[in-house]
């Protein structure tokens, strides 16, 4: 994208020069478990290119790799635009992060771009 879906910065994962299926991470702080609770991931994505990879949203407790869920994925060549989505995040027992995951497309037609990123409940 050419601009910022809000203010002036945005966070980019570049396709070119990586190889098929490489990912990005982005992990969030730690949220308390209450935060969980009727809660949603709100944010504004960019996925357009004709090679286009996957952008994976998941959620884990705190320090435990196997607790690690994928609630959603998104995937294939959208609009020419920001897009905003919204993830049901499941109540945790326990301290718990989300994530941003990005995989590479099968060429340098595959850049991600993510903004705007909200935990919210009610």
């Amino acid at each position: 994208p050419n601009t910022a879906f809000e203010e002036r910065k945005y966070i980019y994962m570049e396709a070119s020069m990586k190889l098929e299926n490489e990912t990005a991470r982005l992990e969030s702080p730690v949220y308390d478990e209450d935060k969980s609770v009727d809660a949603c991931l709100k944010f504004a994505f960019y996925m357009h290119g004709v090679d286009m990879g996957v952008l994976r949203v998941g959620q884990k407790l705190e320090g435990i790799a196997d607790s690690e869920e994928i609630l959603e994925e998104l995937s294939g060549n959208f609009d020419d635009t920001w897009l905003t989505a919204f993830v049901d995040i499941k109540p945790m027992r326990g301290s718990f992060q989300f994530f941003l995951e990005g995989q590479v497309g099968s060429s340098y037609l595959s850049d991600i771009a993510v903004d705007a990123i909200q935990l919210m409940q009610g």
